[in-house]
């Protein structure tokens, strides 16, 4: 692959990150040059594997309720995030609790 190649996709792929990152992270993480940096920028900032961060996401996953006004699609998909992020940080939930978690967690 020629460098003018590598420098394309590389440029396509921390766009692509950039525009899923909030006004907030994206402060941060303005200044890397290449996708590899961006990502592991982001990453050493907001997925650090704490105590605290666990504690917090698991903390969003237990206090979850779906509200009259959300829909059920953006609430399934709100609790597969959050799932996701404890996956990120090496909590495991096993497909029961899933479950459970998100039947109670609706109206």
């Amino acid at each position: 692959m020629t460098d003018t190649r590598w420098e394309e996709i590389d440029e396509k792929a921390r766009s692509a990150i950039e525009l899923s990152l909030g006004n907030e992270v994206l402060r941060e993480v303005t200044f890397q040059k290449t996708a590899k940096a961006l990502w592991e920028k982001s990453q050493s900032l907001y997925l650090k594997k704490t105590l605290t961060n666990k504690l917090y996401k698991k903390q969003c996953l237990y206090s979850l309720r779906m509200s009259e006004d959300t829909s059920l699609s953006s609430h399934i998909h709100e609790f597969e995030s959050i799932i996701m992020d404890l996956q990120n940080l090496d909590v495991i939930i096993d497909d029961e609790d899933k479950a459970l978690l998100l039947l109670c967690s609706l109206p």
